[in-house]
């Protein structure tokens, strides 16, 4: 990325503090500069001499979409379509809402087209799949899970690791997962997928099998990465655990729980019929 002297004082390099002072992002150093930028460009170039390296590596970890940032009113179009894509995001908003008449008057960011709008949220999950690809390790488990909501199916898939830097304590006796503090959660989730299953044979064996397979494929992950997967005692899950090659399955212990219950109970399934018709 080209570094100008206007970038370099005031993007990566140097925060504003006032009209005339600026302090320096590398040595905290308050320089004054009432006219131009030649005081700040003789601090880096005496103080820094990498300066030019510097400010290229921190304008590309600041801005992980790969947005030229350039000056003040550019800073403030980027923030609007942040804003715009979170609002459409998190109120499950339609993407043809930007273009309303109605929030075009209301809203008070830059106005912002559908096309845009998918643009942008396009680059912000692409970021985000590569922070996620980034922070997987060469081998971890993965948990299956799944809901129903309003007549359609989703499916989760989570990477479970052993992260210590979770953790503030050090290793006990008992060995490396386990530490002195008994507040220490080391266990690190990351979520790789949630799809939406619209038709019945989607919730296939071999259909959930392929998801699984093409989720690693998009993380750059083998199968041989995952160690074990965490899942209900579903046939669909006990087939995908019994394949040849297939990773080794752990039934979900809140499942197990749950099937304890209910086999302790059908004992009672009488009493219990007359007590649920009573409440009713």
């Amino acid at each position: 990325m080209p570094s100008n002297n206007h970038t370099l004082t005031n993007t990566p390099m140097f925060t504003k503090k006032s009209r005339e002072d600026f302090k320096c992002s590398t040595c905290s150093k308050t320089c004054t500069s009432a006219h131009g930028y030649i005081n700040l460009i003789t601090h880096l170039r005496t103080n820094h001499p990498a300066y030019l390296e510097d400010a290229s590596q921190a304008a590309k970890n600041r801005n992980a979409l790969r947005l030229r940032v350039i000056d003040e009113k550019t800073r403030d179009i980027f923030r609007d379509i942040f804003r715009w894509c979170e609002w459409v995001v998190v109120d499950r908003l339609p993407l043809s809402f930007v273009e309303r008449k109605m929030t075009r008057k209301n809203a008070a960011l830059s106005p912002i087209s559908k096309k845009t709008l998918k643009l942008y949220l396009a680059r912000v999950f692409k970021s985000a799949e590569a922070r996620v690809a980034e922070e997987l390790p060469p081998s971890f488990g993965i948990v299956v899970d799944g809901c129903t909501f309003s007549g359609r199916h989703y499916i989760a898939i989570f990477p479970v690791f052993n992260d210590p830097d979770l953790c503030s304590g050090s290793p006990a006796q008992g060995g490396s997962d386990y530490y002195d503090d008994t507040d220490c959660y080391i266990r690190r989730f990351l979520l790789l997928v949630l799809c939406p299953l619209d038709v019945e044979k989607d919730l296939e064996a071999q259909s959930l099998f392929d998801l699984i397979a093409d989720t690693l494929s998009r993380y750059n992950r083998p199968w041989g990465a995952v160690h074990f997967m965490v899942a209900d005692n579903g046939s669909v899950n006990q087939y995908i655990g019994s394949r040849d090659g297939a990773i080794t399955m752990i039934g979900c212990a809140s499942h197990r729980i749950n099937v304890a219950v209910n086999d302790y109970l059908s004992d009672y399934e009488t009493l219990l019929s007359k007590i649920h018709a009573l409440m009713i």
